[in-house]
């Protein structure tokens, strides 16, 4: 039955899942600006990188600072934020994303 089915219709593949420009830019502003009100600007910068995915080490490279000092960095960052895990400052991130397209 599925084989009669499909052979009847043509093959569409999905498009692209290439975010428009306009898409681009919003994300990234919407990262620049998380925690501007309570986060110092290195602890900002940090924390754009963890929701972009890094991990602590990746971090510590790409900065030039130990992992311990970014350990600390993430232990200020999630008592600032009120966060106690990286999925609650995801999820305090999605939550500052919507509050952005809302605006």
């Amino acid at each position: 039955m599925c084989q009669q089915h499909w052979q009847q219709q043509p093959l569409r593949l999905a498009e692209s899942a290439q975010p428009s420009q306009e898409l681009r830019t919003w994300v990234e502003q919407a990262i620049q600006s998380f925690g501007a009100q309570r986060l110092s600007p290195r602890e900002q910068e940090i924390t754009a990188l963890l929701i972009q995915g890094l991990d602590s080490q990746e971090i510590a490279d790409a900065l030039a600072i130990s992992h311990g000092t970014v350990k600390n960095h993430r232990k200020r960052i999630y008592a600032q934020l009120h966060v106690s895990s990286l999925s609650e400052l995801f999820q305090l991130f999605l939550n500052h994303l919507i509050g952005a397209a809302a605006d």
